[in-house]
């Protein structure tokens, strides 16, 4: 009994792992480093997104692979004068190498024009540990703009 008590504490111990996985992933989001976001993802992954309009009513699904989901993100980074996501609570629930992680996040955006734009983002990874390493095997995610 002891030893299944300790395993349970090395498990919670090393939640930390997949939200450092998090914090880095949304921190090469930020400053637009595609290379660095492509070596979170399996190389399997797919991406799936949805976006509401301001009622929430009108919304498009859009699943892509990751070369995909990176192609689309560098117009969307290259659109804008800057990008910035804010990492919220975030939530791990890890059994062995498996993760499911829950990212509110919000992200903070300045169109070349000066505009600005805020809005809320709730993201969902699942993500595999092979060797030490965290990978994102399956990412999805929805927008609503404020």
């Amino acid at each position: 009994m002891l030893s299944a008590f300790l395993l349970l504490q090395k498990e919670q111990a090393a939640v930390t792992t997949p939200q450092n996985a998090v914090e880095a992933f949304f921190a090469a989001h930020t400053q637009g480093k595609i290379d660095e976001m492509q070596a979170t993802y399996a190389p399997a992954a797919t991406v799936t997104f949805m976006q509401t309009g301001g009622t929430g009513t009108a919304q498009v699904s859009t699943t892509l692979n990751v070369k995909q989901y990176l192609g689309w993100y560098q117009g969307q980074f290259a659109s804008r004068a800057s990008m910035r996501f804010v990492v919220g609570q975030t939530s791990v629930n890890m059994q062995g190498s498996l993760a499911a992680v829950w990212v509110p996040l919000e992200v903070h955006e300045t169109m070349k024009d000066g505009r600005q734009v805020t809005f809320r983002i709730a993201a969902s990874l699942q993500m595999f540990r092979e060797n030490g390493v965290w990978k994102i095997t399956a990412h999805a995610w929805q927008a609503v703009a404020n």
